[in-house]
Parts: structure tokens; C-alpha cells; sequence
């Protein structure tokens, strides 16, 4: 589905649903019925750019390889 929508210019984005009781209750899902993501469409803005990562320690100053 999410290749699909690409295909026809149409953006999409899984979510995990945390509370499925309270989304049932909210999206009005028979109580039989279970789910565990979704999916939502939307067109990307024509001038969007994703942000650059950054910002982050080097990995020698977070990973310790055998030693302390």
C-alpha cells in the first residue's frame, strides 16, 4: 500500500498503536477486531528537507569494546 501511494505521489508513515483500546474506542473499531499499527497518507511538501543528522558524540565516546 505505502509503494502504491508513492507511486501516485502520496507520502506515508506507520505509527505502533500503544493504547488499542482507547484507539478502538476513538476510530469506533468493533471490540472482536484487533490492531497493532496504522498507517497515515498525506502529500509531502514540495519544498521539505529532511534534517542532516548531527549532533551526536563520536562513536568512541559511547562504545567500550571489552574494557571499561
Amino acid at each position: 500500500m505505502q509503494l502504491a501511494a508513492w507511486e501516485m505521489g502520496v507520502g506515508s508513515c506507520i505509527a505502533a498503536i500503544y493504547d488499542a483500546e482507547r484507539a478502538k474506542t476513538l476510530l469506533g473499531v468493533p471490540a472482536e477486531m484487533n490492531f497493532y499499527a496504522a498507517l497515515s497518507f498525506g502529500y509531502p511538501a514540495p519544498d521539505f528537507v529532511p534534517a542532516q543528522m548531527g549532533g551526536r558524540r563520536p562513536l568512541q565516546q559511547v562504545v567500550r569494546w571489552e574494557k571499561w
